[in-house]
């Protein structure tokens, strides 16, 4: 019969105790558990193979009866009990993890026995782990008298401990999501496979998966993605285990003073807080500092670290130059790759200079799968990183960067498929509510929307030659262009409609073809320096308390310069303002009556920058004026982009 360790650990005591009585309270204090544990763990079991019984005696505790040569029978089996495996990889992993959970010497036939194979088995499985222990910095000590005992540091043997159980989870067949803790727990732990159940204290994983699940946006978790959630859930489970045997990670000074001040230190902190209450274990600073960095490492909205956008943009610049010359043309004019890649970067190169693998083996067969000759280039270009970084790049991660790749291929694509559909804006609220409505639209069908606000009289004049679909915010007359009424703010109602009757719009034109090189590069040029001189006549001021909207706005529009294009940033002296109360800043957009087309779509995107969390709104609300222009310039490259694109 196969005991999960902790009971294997209770029947000894109990064995111990020959014809004594043993308390709950003693068994759970000795096991560094709780009472409700030791229950759980009795619950089912049957020793009656044995000729044994276990008696409960309220006030006394628990004991087990019976005949000597059962008692022996079973410390016997007890002793050699074998971890039931798989197939000889699988089982290379849980000796590995055995080597690593235990630091006590221990010898060949100790673990032949353990997993019912000969010593001359183990001692193959021995030589073609000590590779892999390397890789984790960890060396594997063989003696003549075939005694064996690992040597490294605590935290990467932690760390090659938490990659084991990673792959023991993904090794098991099933249909489900090993990413999500719920289905790891119903699944593979409560299902009975002995072989995983060996590796984790099953106690600990509840406890940890009910604080993560349950308790998650209590501790601010809601921003990390789902295999975040279950990395620092193993890496908790395997810390508390060694934590409770006395093995704690050293304090990291550097690591500490890297965290100071991060989100992710104070969530790692609330963590530790509930784990004591939970289960009475305190964790020492150092070990704090170690969850903050897995959370820290995680794709979050933190933007705080130790890598500056020069070292990821020439990194970026490195992955692409690597590529073949017709993807690295695309990839390099694609100013939402760079952006998405350089953020991936940032928590990917924490992860790989800490030696923290990120384990997402659904990602990396699906993009294997679909990208598969996108894939292997992107190895190629990561092997020219790794020279960069003087780091590995695991599977996984080049896994996400072909991911990014691809992405800027599918929309390339798409932008060559299909002509965009030349979209009236019209609003009876003025061209700033035009603008931002156009804004909206560009959000929400990008690469299919080329909207261009107009007047009432530029409508009435307007053909089906130069116009394929009005939009407007109010009733029109009747014309022969398709027309929609939507609501301002573009509900999801409104944007359901605009889906469908694009859908059915028959705009019978071929591809846009290229304007002329010449004139493109005369059109760029002219759009930079309208770009540049919206930057550099940016105006801010403080707004008197008691102005009202329309006084702010006449203000504004005293600082205009002419025929240019202007933005005017107004922050109030405190909340109260005019009877807006918690109002941090406004802003005024300046177009003059006679207008490109351009300077308009630039001032639209300031509208949809402002109207949710962005660097320029972030920007303006700390009014920093560096960060704002820093911000104001990374929008309009964008717009530059896509009306190039």
């Amino acid at each position: 019969m196969i005991f999960s360790t902790r009971l294997a650990r209770i029947l000894r005591i109990l064995l111990d105790h020959d014809e004594m009585y043993v308390s709950v309270d003693e068994l759970a204090s000795q096991l560094q558990t709780s009472r409700r544990t030791i229950f759980r763990e009795l619950q089912h079991i049957d020793l009656s193979g044995y000729g044994l019984e276990l008696l409960s005696r309220q006030g006394k505790g628990l004991q087990l009866a019976g005949s000597a040569a059962g008692k022996k029978k079973l410390a016997d089996e007890l002793t050699t009990q074998n971890i039931p495996y798989i197939n000889k990889e699988e089982r290379r992993k849980l000796l590995a993890y055995e080597l690593l959970r235990f630091p006590e010497i221990k010898k060949l036939v100790y673990y032949g026995n353990m997993f019912s194979v000969s010593e001359a088995t183990i001692s193959n499985d021995l030589d073609a782990l000590a590779p892999w222990f390397d890789e984790h910095q960890i060396h594997l000590v063989r003696t003549n008298k075939n005694n064996i005992r690992l040597e490294g540091r605590e935290d990467d043997r932690r760390g090659a401990m938490s990659h084991i159980i990673h792959e023991m989870i993904r090794l098991r067949k099933t249909n489900g999501n090993t990413l999500d803790p719920q289905f790891v727990r119903s699944e593979l732990f409560e299902s009975g496979q002995s072989g995983i159940l060996h590796l984790l204290d099953q106690d600990l994983f509840h406890e940890i998966t009910d604080l993560f699940t349950l308790e998650g946006s209590e501790l601010g978790l809601e921003q990390y993605a789902q295999n975040s959630y279950m990395g620092v859930i193993i890496h908790l489970c395997v810390a508390l285990e060694r934590i409770r045997k006395g093995d704690s990670i050293e304090t990291d000074e550097t690591l500490h003073e890297e965290l100071k001040g991060t989100a992710a230190l104070e969530q790692a902190a609330k963590i530790a807080e509930r784990i004591k209450d939970r289960l009475d274990i305190t964790m020492p600073p150092s070990e704090i500092d170690f969850i903050a960095l897995h959370l820290y490492s995680a794709k979050s909205v933190e933007t705080r670290e130790n890598f500056d956008d020069r070292q990821l943009l020439d990194l970026t610049d490195l992955f692409i130059k690597a590529m073949p010359a017709e993807i690295a043309s695309i990839l390099q004019t694609d100013s939402q790759f760079i952006n998405g890649f350089m953020t991936h970067l940032r928590p990917t190169l924490i992860r790989i200079m800490r030696g923290m693998p990120i384990y997402n083996p659904l990602l990396l067969q699906s993009v294997k799968e679909q990208y598969s000759e996108l894939y292997t280039l992107s190895q190629q270009a990561a092997r020219r990183m790794e020279k960069q970084i003087c780091q590995p790049i695991s599977e996984s991660e080049v896994a996400f960067m072909a991911m990014h790749a691809g992405a800027s291929l599918e929309r390339n694509r798409s932008r060559i498929r299909k002509p965009k559909i030349r979209t009236g804006v019209i609003c009876a609220s003025g061209i700033g509510v035009s603008a931002m409505l156009a804004a909206r639209l560009v959000s929400a069908f990008p690469d299919v929307i080329s909207p261009e606000t107009l007047s009432f009289e530029q409508y009435r004049k307007c053909t089906r030659k130069s116009i394929d679909l009005i939009i407007s915010t109010f009733e029109l007359p009747e014309r022969d262009i398709p027309t929609l009424q939507v609501n301002p703010l573009l509900s999801v109602q409104d944007i359901e409609k605009i889906q469908d009757a694009i859908e059915h719009l028959n705009t019978d034109r071929p591809a846009q073809e290229d304007m002329d090189p010449i004139e493109k590069l005369r059109h760029t040029e002219k759009m930079s320096r309208d770009a540049a001189q919206i930057i550099d006549d940016l105006v801010w001021m403080k707004a008197d308390p008691g102005s009202s909207a329309v006084q702010i706005i006449e203000e504004a529009g005293r600082n205009a310069k002419g025929d240019t294009s202007m933005i005017v940033f107004i922050w109030p002296e405190h909340d109260d303002f005019a009877q807006m109360e918690h109002v941090k800043a406004i802003f005024v957009l300046l177009l003059p009556v006679q207008h490109e087309k351009h300077e308009q779509n630039m001032l639209s995107n300031i509208t949809m920058n402002m109207m949710e969390p962005t660097p320029l709104q972030s920007a303006v609300f700390s009014q920093d004026i560096q960060h704002i222009q820093q911000a104001l310039a990374s929008i309009f490259f964008d717009c530059i982009q896509n009306e190039n694109a």
